[in-house]
């Protein structure tokens, strides 16, 4: 009998899961073929819905899947863990004490958010990769709310109740429009008025106009709603520094607050192997 071929695919994000998916459509008919699929988390996450959970516009249960419903009979053999390691001298991925075999490797590990070597931002700033991600800062805006509603001082109450958001990509714009919602609308039924007002949104691009990747049409779009929203919107500025009282920019000047929220880029997810590669 021929030797069964195995195809391991590292990642159980949209890229993995489509792969594993596709190839499982392809090849389910040829018996010598083995598909595997390591993952960190026993789920699918819809990532492009986190932005709703973490202002309470949809519960987190909405957009996570066990992996093993979204595949059902496509998934045979899962690996929950992280792949720490790939040996390519003799085609093997360690995860955690197993070390798995392969023929061929796709590697689908998905990406983490790009701090640009920033000092401090990692640690000052809220990311939103995650559910985890998005249940800590919806607590978090919770928890300032509550402090704010006991603070006098007005300028500190400001301060409090002052979200940062960096990055004017579709992840920041969508967020700023569901922070604005989440005070306006949410918070004004349970907190007073004095205290919703003094809440507000701040959205930092670096570039010339937000959503740079798309059309002129969603451009102009975005940037009227988040107007009417009320959101102050700052083109053509850089953060060069956070830290738990105000956003440091590259001009010199700072925006005082004590929560900032980094969605300014993403690189891909590092992986380690056991030899050097050069670029092509």
């Amino acid at each position: 009998m021929q030797d069964r071929i195995k195809i391991l695919i590292v990642g159980n994000g949209f890229g993995g899961t489509y792969v594993l998916k596709n190839l499982h459509k392809l090849l389910h008919s040829d018996q010598r073929v083995e598909l595997a699929l390591v993952g960190e988390k026993n789920y699918f996450l819809f990532t492009p819905l986190l932005h709703e959970v973490a202002t309470g516009g949809i519960n987190p249960t909405n957009i996570i899947e066990p992996i093993r419903k979204v595949l059902g009979h496509c998934l045979k053999d899962f690996y929950l863990g992280k792949a720490e390691l790939i040996i390519t001298q003799n085609r093997t991925v360690k995860v955690g004490n197993i070390s798995l075999p392969y023929d061929y490797l796709i590697l689908t590990p998905g990406a983490e958010t790009n701090f640009y070597d920033i000092p401090e931002i990692s640690r000052h700033c809220f990311t939103l990769k995650s559910i985890e991600d998005a249940i800590k800062l919806k607590n978090h805006c919770i928890v300032q709310m509550e402090r704010a509603s006991h603070v006098i001082n007005k300028l500190e109450r400001q301060k409090m109740l002052r979200f940062v958001v960096v990055g004017g990509g579709p992840t920041g714009v969508e967020l700023v429009a569901e922070l604005q919602e989440f005070i306006r609308g949410t918070f004004s039924h349970y907190y007073t008025k004095e205290v919703t007002e003094d809440a507000s949104v701040v959205l930092i691009e670096k570039g010339e106009e937000l959503m740079s990747s798309f059309g002129a049409k969603m451009r102009k779009k975005s940037s009227e709603i988040l107007q009417k929203k009320g959101v102050k919107v700052m083109l053509n500025t850089r953060v060069k520094a956070v830290d738990v009282s105000k956003v440091v920019l590259d001009n010199g000047a700072s925006i005082s607050a004590e929560t900032a929220i980094w969605v300014a880029g993403i690189k891909p997810a590092y992986l380690k192997f056991d030899l050097p590669f050069e670029n092509s």
